[in-house]
């Protein structure tokens, strides 16, 4: 090997072999060398072929390594103190790491932390918890989400487009969703298709704009309160609306009252009053009753016909005329024709007294006039409520539902009293006569009437007449006890004539019956 600019000690330059301090102050050229010791290059050094190193290979002031080809570190490559190449390939940073890329499925790698983004072009699983302090927005949520969710406009659970529905489950404020008051299960149901959110219960005051001065396009129906009359609220405010179930009606509370609103009708005839929020038509002579709109629904309706004329001479009283009462009843539209019975005419002498006339609501309702008091020997008519019989003779039959029977007369004794609405008229025993029967009470008018009273039968020798019942006649008794007249347009039966051997013959006639009256009336509209 050749040798240039050499200095130092030289051992044996035959080998090679070069011991000590070596400073090359130009260009080292050799073939084969063996260097022990320090080696100083103060020039360029090129090696042609390998160099090796047994211990520390020292750079100093070294700018750039420029390797053509592979550099190899068996234990690692160490730059300053903030990245570390290890053998295994790994690779540790202390500082800020930057690429244009990341190639890899990302699984591995671990604390990704204060990044502005996180970016990806498939979908992204996180295998623990993803807490975010800030708002995060996404096109899609799928699956659980915990926490509290404010401010948001929308959570959409899937497309809008899908008609189906969801559940809606609230969870408390660390998240649980553990407990029956937490889950509303299927009590809250969403349907984001129609907009349609179902409960089964809401509680607590809705602003009136949410409820007032909407147009509903349902076709369905809207749910009323529905009660009896005795549930209607107890301090009842106007505009209040119901069904009542005991009048089968719509109603509503104005003007400190309960009006009728189902089915709205006018009604006309009679003579029409308004009292205890019904409309009155009271009928006191014939006419007409006319119903337009729809039908008059919601009515009540009192019917008396005419009562029965007394007989004469220790006669039977006159029937009282027949008696019906309906509550609730439904008139069709229309014109009625209105009838009111007359009462029947007074027996004279010995003769019977006469049938009081039917009273009729149109085609709707009858009742019957009372039938005749029987003059001396005869017996009593048959009728609403039948006449009283005279001298051995019977009472004539009531008809069932309307009146009762008339009484009888006991041998030559005094006149049997005509029957009424509420009972029969009585038999006398002796000379004396027959009681009238009982009449009914009713309000329909607005004030409490007593309709449907029997006419008393008369009396013999001054014994003791009849007394008819309330709105009939009593009986005769002698000369300025003469028999009296059923009162008109209650339906009462006309008093029997007397017979008093020593007094004058008026007092042996008979009296008429009184007329009978039609009442209807319903919730004032």
């Amino acid at each position: 090997m050749a040798l240039t600019k050499i200095t130092g000690q030289v051992i044996n330059d035959t080998t090679g072999l070069v011991v000590g301090v070596t400073t090359v102050g130009g260009g080292l050229s050799a073939t084969d060398g063996f260097f022990s010791g320090i080696v100083t290059a103060v020039g360029d050094a090129s090696f042609s072929g390998n160099v090796s190193v047994g211990g520390t290979l020292t750079y100093e002031d070294v700018t750039n390594i420029d390797a053509v080809g592979l550099v190899t570190a068996r234990n690692g490559v160490v730059v300053g103190s903030g990245i570390t190449l290890s053998k295994d390939g790994d690779i540790f940073a202390t500082g800020v790491t930057t690429a244009t890329k990341f190639v890899g499925d990302g699984s591995e790698l671990t604390g990704v932390a204060s990044t502005d983004n996180i970016r990806t072009n498939t979908n992204a699983t996180f295998l623990q918890n993803v807490n975010v302090s800030g708002t995060t927005t996404a096109t899609t949520f799928i699956g659980n989400l915990t926490g509290n969710a404010t401010s948001a406009d929308t959570v959409d659970t899937t497309s809008s487009n899908n008609d189906a529905t969801h559940y809606v489950t609230f969870v408390d404020s660390s998240g649980s969703q553990s407990g029956e008051t937490l889950r509303t299960y299927t009590n809250l149901l969403f349907n984001p298709n129609s907009g349609l959110l179902q409960a089964t219960s809401l509680t607590g005051t809705l602003p009136p704009a949410e409820v007032s001065d909407q147009n509903n396009t349902s076709t369905g129906y809207f749910d009323l309160p529905v009660g009896t009359t005795g549930e209607r609220p107890g301090s009842p405010a106007e505009g209040m609306i119901r069904f009542n179930t005991t009048l089968t009606q719509t109603e509503e509370y104005r003007s400190s009252q309960w009006h009728a609103l189902s089915n709205k009708f006018t009604v006309t005839g009679g003579t029409i009053s308004t009292t205890g929020g019904y409309n009155i038509h009271t009928f006191t002579s014939s006419g007409t009753l006319t119903i337009s709109g729809s039908s008059a629904t919601g009515i009540d309706y009192i019917v008396v016909g005419g009562g029965g004329g007394g007989g004469g001479t220790r006669a039977g009283g006159g029937g009282a005329g027949g008696v019906v009462v309906a509550t609730n009843q439904t008139i069709a539209t229309g014109t009625h024709t209105i009838t009111i019975g007359s009462g029947g005419a007074a027996g004279t002498g010995t003769n019977d007294g006469g049938d009081g006339g039917t009273s009729q609501l149109g085609t709707v309702q009858a009742s019957y006039g009372g039938g005749n008091g029987g003059g001396q020997a005869n017996a009593g008519g048959s009728g609403g409520s039948g006449g009283g019989g005279s001298d051995g003779q019977s009472g004539g039959s009531g008809i069932s539902g309307q009146g009762n029977d008339g009484g009888g007369s006991t041998g030559s004794t005094g006149g049997g009293g005509g029957g009424g609405k509420g009972s029969a008229g009585s038999t006398p025993s002796d000379y004396s006569g027959g009681n009238g029967g009982s009449s009914q009470s009713n309000s329909y008018s607005g004030s409490s009437v007593e309709y449907g009273g029997g006419g008393g039968g008369g009396s013999r020798d001054n014994y003791t007449a009849g007394v008819g019942g309330n709105g009939g006649g009593n009986g005769g008794k002698t000369t300025g006890s003469n028999a009296t007249a059923g009162t008109a347009n209650r339906g009462g039966g006309g008093g029997g004539g007397g017979r008093h051997s020593s007094g004058d013959s008026t007092h042996k006639n008979g009296a008429a019956g009184g007329s009978g009256i039609i009442i209807l009336r319903y919730l004032t509209p």
